[in-house]
């Protein structure tokens, strides 16, 4: 089940308080659902894999719709924790965090088409948005003043050479990971939502 912005937030805020108790789950791997030409060794080996590799644990939440005719309906809703998607999801975005710094490093500021402060900052933007990490990756543009000697007339630079000196504002680039934003969204990792109509006797955790 895709989970809304709200849901997001109710979830996080369960998970800060402890209020999602998690129980083990052994998932049950139903044979149909493997290639029918998988001999009996092959099955085994498949489900002791999944195992080793996978644990899960889930919570059951309650949940109560109303119909279009008022009736209230008990729907099971199951927060799922997959170890697998969990470490999944850390490593996707580890990866486009360090990607986002390497792209926002080798930016080549105040040349060609980053001279401006809005060309930069519309070049930092498509960057967070390539790799999602527009609220985990803060980004301030600095202006310096650049003091400059410049010799005065043409010729060789001898010992009587004058300069002068002329002054320029130049940008550059302030990058930092926004942690507390980061250890929020690790909260949700390996977490999805499953819902049924079907009570625990007609279908268990395990079959989900």
């Amino acid at each position: 089940l895709p989970m809304s912005v709200k849901t997001k937030e109710e979830l996080i805020n369960k998970l800060k308080n402890d209020e999602i108790k998690f129980e083990k789950l052994e998932i049950e791997i139903e044979e149909s659902l493997l290639p029918i030409y998988e001999h009996e060794k092959t099955i085994k080996t498949t489900k002791q894999k999944e195992k080793e590799n996978n644990k899960y644990k889930v919570s059951e939440l309650e949940w109560k719709v109303e119909d279009n005719n008022g009736k209230i309906h008990e729907i099971r809703k199951l927060v799922i924790h997959g170890s697998r998607l969990d470490e999944l999801k850390k490593k996707t975005r580890e990866r486009h965090l360090q990607k986002t710094e390497e792209m926002l490093k080798n930016l080549k500021l105040n040349k060609r088409d980053l001279k401006s402060r809005k060309e930069i900052k519309q070049r930092v933007d498509k960057i967070l948005k390539k790799y999602n990490t527009k609220e985990m990756i803060e980004v301030k543009i600095k202006q310096k003043l650049q003091k400059i000697k410049k010799q005065i007339g043409k010729g060789r630079p001898g010992p009587n050479t004058k300069y002068k000196e002329e002054k320029r504002y130049i940008f550059e680039l302030k990058v930092s990971r926004n942690e507390e934003v980061i250890k929020e969204k690790a909260i949700l990792d390996g977490i999805f939502i499953m819902v049924s109509n079907q009570s625990k006797e007609e279908w268990s955790n395990e079959r989900l």
